[in-house]
């Protein structure tokens, strides 16, 4: 054999072996930490013969933990002949306070040790980024709270609806056309609901029994919003269905029906022709075919209909005159049957029918002892979980003035109300559920109910007979300090880091002090004691609730405050008892500056923000907080968590032309307890603000220059790298995404699109997509996927979106 090509043989061989090598290293099943054996002078340790260990961790003793405070790595010091690992002890620490833990296992690529640590993004002075301690806030536990009635606000009127005999029907653009029973009105039944997307102007009975419907209206469908929409709907056995849908042009500004004879008046503009009125005419005698008998065009705009003596005008405004023309009528047309556009109330056996709001009400008309009916129409829903064969309903209770409230309904009938639970005034902000029990969070402010202090209570539900669910009193924890103006409430989280403890994880909010973008003017400071306190920001809120066999047990609420102003803090991520989360600062005026005024930016530049890592030790009990690490960008995910560290997934932007918006650029980062050194960076074609979601070593990122699409980023733990995985094309960019059960649902004003994800390629399969009404608003971070994959996506006023599996070969 030639001898050139030995030797490249020999080198290929070679360097394969080395590469299985390395991927079966990457790929060993971690092995428990060894505590390592010391020597040495009181404030020096040496680690004899540890070469043979990968990462060697000194701890110290934090309460009933241990809190790293240096990491080495012994086959990246030096040549082989090292055999010693030295630390040196911080000044009043003893070998006694400290251990030595020794890992054989290989935690990052061999580049980690190389990675940067200098990043971007501006790094703070060392008394700034002081190591911040977790303060308790004081808390107790509490008799319950009495849920106080509070009226509701007055509502007008809904004039679309009409009473057929002893059946209600009554529309709705939220919750569509609902047929009511009222043959027993101590006991009103729901027949069936059908819902539509058009905002309802006029709603006619075509005969008197009420089986044959008309519906007008304005669409808020997506590929036709605003057009005038025509619905002719057949009653049976009090299910609504549709006969016929037609479409008139032009925008509606009124309408008539005499008789068979509809008349809708319509208003356009085209150019060069201005303002003109159309005016359609259909015969509705036989309502499965309707015929169109004519059609007038009239100049100007602002038409609606009149009556002179006994002929229909239509008045039309043309400039600074007023015209009227005539409409043909039938005199064979029958007497008029257009029922009055408001209608306060009715009576059917004896009761008054009225509706308010969203509720039906029925009250005797005579005997004032009877007591008054209320069936709601309609609910709002911010919050779901599926449990069984029931659905939980939650409504926040944003409004002002409302109350929150639980709703339960069964899962085949969401609009089908079984049992309401009052929360009573406050806000819910948390809602998680473990077996039977599900648990909610609700904030009330110390305005609310006059106190000195805010609460977080703590409810629990009792699933375990859903003929009788059972709402626990519950158990409260005072936030002395804080108000809705410090924390972001929508982003509350419910943090589980095993069966007995439950956290809710309270962000702070970042909001301006004032309105306008120049830099603003801070006074120095007076030599008074009140200035010698620094200024600092709250970060985030830990509010531990413990699950004990008698019920639950709160702690004292633990609050993480820096110095200087926070301007981002992101979603945590718990997993194997640690608490991942970062902040965003901008450097301010220190309170003891006793120099010239400083200027702090309102706009802080890329350059002039900092980045950091918190990470909450929790295996030993109570919250341990380790040491802030200065990392390359807001926290996106975290992934191969153990005791070694964890693999960081951060993100920032990045102007790569000075004509082009920011893009999105992903780092991964190596965390070791002590550093974070970043191995990799990915710049993305995505805008910095665009829609993201994340699961483990997975992001995915909307797409939103050229095709509308969803982007997956991948971290391949092998070899530290990121890169594309995939892209989905979406029928348009989505606004907000949610990854969760295998499944990602991407939303959009008047779309809503399911895709399945391989958690072994990375690529994502589309499974279907929907058009919504343009006004929904689908809070898809807050899907709640079933055992059988079945989604329940809360949607305001509209209730819940239900999305059900068809097959079991359907993924």
């Amino acid at each position: 054999m030639n001898p050139v090509h030995l030797i490249l043989s020999v080198f290929g061989c070679a360097m394969f072996l080395v590469s299985e090598v390395h991927v079966h290293a990457a790929n060993l099943p971690a092995r428990p930490a060894a505590e390592l054996r010391t020597t040495g002078p009181a404030d020096h340790l040496s680690v004899p013969l540890a070469l043979s260990y990968h990462q060697v961790v000194l701890e110290k003793r934090s309460g009933s933990g241990w809190r790293p405070l240096s990491v080495l790595y012994p086959r990246t010091l030096s040549r082989e002949q090292m055999r010693d690992v030295h630390f040196v002890l911080p000044s009043g620490l003893s070998p006694e306070d400290v251990r030595v833990l020794g890992y054989r296992n290989p935690k990052f690529p061999s580049r980690f040790a190389y990675g940067k640590q200098a990043f971007s993004r501006y790094e703070v002075t060392a008394e700034t980024a002081a190591h911040p301690p977790l303060d308790r806030l004081r808390s107790q536990k509490a008799a319950p709270v009495p849920s106080s009635a509070v009226s509701p606000p007055s509502l007008k009127a809904n004039s679309l609806w009409h009473l057929a005999g002893e059946t209600l029907l009554v529309y709705h653009h939220h919750r569509g056309l609902q047929v009511v029973d009222l043959k027993d009105p101590d006991n009103p039944l729901k027949l069936g609901t059908l819902r539509l997307p058009v905002v309802g102007e006029k709603l006619w009975a075509l005969n008197e029994a009420g089986t044959e419907v008309m519906l007008l209206g304005r669409s808020i469908a997506k590929e036709r919003q605003g057009s005038i929409l025509l619905y002719l709907l057949k009653i049976t056995n009090g299910l609504p269905e549709i006969v016929k849908e037609l479409t008139i042009p032009g925008r509606l500004t009124d309408s008539r029906f005499i008789g068979p004879h509809l008349h809708v008046l319509s208003q356009s503009k085209k150019a060069g022709q201005g303002l003109r009125t159309l005016l359609t005419r259909l015969d509705l005698s036989q309502p499965p075919n309707p015929t169109r008998l004519s059609d007038m065009v009239f100049s100007g705009g602002g038409a609606v209909f009149q009556t002179q003596d006994t002929h229909l005008m239509v008045r039309v405004k043309e400039g600074s005159q007023v015209r009227l023309h005539e409409v043909p009528v039938s005199s064979a047309a029958g007497q008029s049957v257009d029922q009055p556009q408001f209608r306060s109330a009715t009576q059917v056996l004896g009761y008054d029918v009225r509706i308010r709001g969203q509720d039906l009400i029925l009250k005797h008309a005579t005997e004032a002892q009877v007591a008054q009916v209320t069936l709601p129409l309609g609910w709002r829903t911010d919050r779901v979980i599926p449990s069984s064969d029931i659905l939980l309903q939650v409504e926040d209770g944003l409004a002002p003035g409302s109350q929150a409230r639980v709703r339960v309904t069964p899962i085949t009938a969401p609009d089908m109300l079984l049992q309401e639970l009052p929360l009573g005034p406050g806000r819910v902000v948390g809602m998680t559920q473990q077996d039977d029990e599900v648990f909610i969070a609700q904030w009330v402010p110390a305005s609310l109910e006059g106190e000195a202090e805010t609460r977080l209570l703590t409810w629990t539900l009792n699933l375990s007979d859903p003929s009788a669910i059972k709402l626990h009193p519950p158990i409260e924890q005072r936030l002395k300090g804080l108000d809705e103006w410090d924390v972001d409430l929508s982003a509350v989280q419910p943090l589980r880091l095993h069966r007995e403890t439950l956290l809710w994880f309270i962000p702070a909010r970042h909001h301006p002090s004032l309105w306008w973008s120049s830099p603003i003017a801070v006074a120095a400071a007076q030599p008074s004691a009140q200035d010698l306190i620094p200024a600092s920001s709250a970060v985030m809120v830990l509010c531990p609730v413990h699950l004990t066999k008698t019920g639950l047990s709160p702690e004292e609420p633990q609050i993480l405050r820096i110095r200087g102003r926070v301007l981002h803090t992101s979603r945590a991520i718990s997993q194997e008892g640690f608490i991942f989360f970062s902040h965003d600062s901008a450097g301010a005026a220190s309170g003891s500056d006793l120099g010239p005024p400083s200027r702090v930016p309102w706009r802080p530049q890329p350059g002039e923000i900092s980045s950091w890592l918190h990470v909450v030790d929790c295996r030993s009990g109570a919250p341990l907080l380790r040491d802030p690490v200065s990392i390359p960008g807001q926290l996106l995910s975290v992934t191969d968590i153990d005791d070694q560290g964890a693999v960081v997934l951060t993100e920032t932007e990045l102007s790569l032309r000075r004509d082009s918006p920011p893009a999105r650029v992903i780092q991964a980062s190596g965390y070791d307890g002590v550093s974070v050194r970043q191995f990799d960076n990915y710049i993305t074609g995505t805008t910095a603000s665009s829609a993201a979601a994340a699961q483990d070593d997975r992001l995915y990122l909307t797409r939103e220059t050229g095709r509308a699409a969803v982007v997956v980023v991948r971290y391949a733990k092998s070899s530290g790298k990121l890169s594309q995985a995939a892209t989905w094309n979406t029928n348009a960019p989505p606004t907000l995404l949610h990854a969760a059960r295998g499944h990602l649902v991407a939303s959009s004003p008047g779309n809503l699109e399911l895709a399945f994800a391989d958690a072994e390629a990375g690529k994502l399969t589309s499974i279907a997509s929907y058009d919504t009404p343009a006004s929904l608003w689908l809070q898809v971070d807050r899907t709640a996927f079933t055992e059988g994959l079945d989604l329940w996506i809360p949607a305001g006023d509209y209730g819940v979106e239900f999305l059900q599996k068809q097959g079991a070969s359907d993924q």
